[in-house]
């Protein structure tokens, strides 16, 4: 495989997350009301997933990553299962990340100047789900592939590999209605309200809960990946809110175990992303549960099907990764290390 690296690295365009306007959500709000579970052509298990190798390349495609940021773990993640497919294939690839998730400006920019140096294929991460559609019309009004992985896109046109979030935020309810036989208050960090991974796992754990009312939403915060930002949040709606049970976070990062402030220690804390931090805080305790989200499999299933579609294979439409809740007990199963942790030795780019 060449690679086009600097200071060690693929080539990147990469411009940090930026910071939003500061804004406490009620409860239930700007969050979709028609999403169900996903329909999926081909659903994988977690064994499907470690046997997934990609073909040799038939030669030796230029392809593009184009990731909405690489600001926290999952994104990193991402990125290495994305050149380790390409790696292994013989595929020459380039890295670009974006400002956050509320930046689809700088996505589609990234895409055109991809498109413009003349690639053979995409792999996307998006921005948001309407938000990459016009990626999408770019890359096939060149006549180029392009495959989403990590976020829906909401184009007939796409090629979607993805975690049902709906489904994710259901299971997450589940078990925290076993935490929480009595009942109890909490506070949802909702994530980026425009991203359909954050706002279908809100969806999900809402609905999911009407099954059990004596759990109670206080409120949902909406914010950028940005645990700065997160921490400000909650600690807004906590002070507005202040019995709290439970917290509920849509992505780790938003709101790290590490950061909640001493008076809510004591409250249930469950989340997504299986990660080093996170299993630090699942080993002490500080973070009950965790559903993993699997990027090192998000990027290199994608490049996969990027490498067979290229070599005129077919690829299902629609692929949905296994959701399960991992705690303590379940650190170090093989299953779970290999989709989500990058190994140590391997260094992300960075800014």
């Amino acid at each position: 495989m060449k690679i086009n690296r600097s200071n060690g690295f693929t080539r990147i365009g990469i411009a940090g997350s930026i910071l939003v306007s500061l804004q406490l959500t009620p409860a239930f709000s700007q969050t979709p009301k028609t999403v169900g579970a996903q329909k999926c052509d081909v659903s994988m298990t977690v064994d499907d997933l470690l046997k997934i190798r990609p073909p040799k390349a038939a030669r030796k495609y230029k392809i593009a990553v184009e990731e909405a940021t690489l600001a926290g773990y999952w994104f990193q993640a991402y990125a290495y299962g994305a050149e380790k497919a390409a790696l292994e294939a013989g595929a020459e690839i380039t890295l670009d990340a974006g400002k956050g998730f509320l930046n689809q400006a700088q996505q589609l920019t990234n895409v055109e100047n991809a498109l413009a140096r003349g690639v053979d294929g995409i792999l996307i991460n998006p921005v948001d789900q309407k938000g990459a559609v016009a990626a999408v019309d770019a890359a096939e009004a060149k006549k180029v592939l392009i495959v989403a992985s990590g976020t829906l896109v909401d184009s007939p046109k796409a090629f979607n590999i993805v975690q049902d979030d709906y489904v994710q935020g259901q299971v997450t309810a589940q078990h925290l209605a076993k935490l929480l036989p009595n009942g109890g208050e909490g506070i949802v960090m909702g994530g980026p309200a425009n991203s359909t991974w954050s706002s279908h796992r809100v969806l999900g754990l809402q609905d999911e809960l009407k099954s059990h009312p004596s759990i109670k939403i206080s409120t949902v915060t909406h914010q950028d990946v940005n645990p700065a930002e997160g921490l400000v949040k909650f600690t807004n709606a906590a002070q507005a809110h202040p019995k709290v049970d439970w917290i509920y976070s849509t992505y780790n990062l938003l709101l790290p175990a590490s950061s909640i402030p001493p008076n809510y220690t004591k409250a249930l804390y469950l989340t997504s992303g299986y990660e080093p931090d996170t299993v630090v805080a699942l080993k002490n305790d500080s973070l009950r549960a965790v559903v993993p989200v699997f990027p090192v499999w998000m990027g290199y299933v994608g490049m996969t099907y990027v490498i067979k579609k290229l070599n005129g294979e077919e690829i299902p439409k629609t692929t949905c990764i296994p959701n399960m809740v991992a705690t303590k007990d379940d650190i170090g199963k093989a299953g779970i290390e290999a989709g989500n942790i990058y190994p140590a030795e391997w260094k992300p780019p960075v800014r």
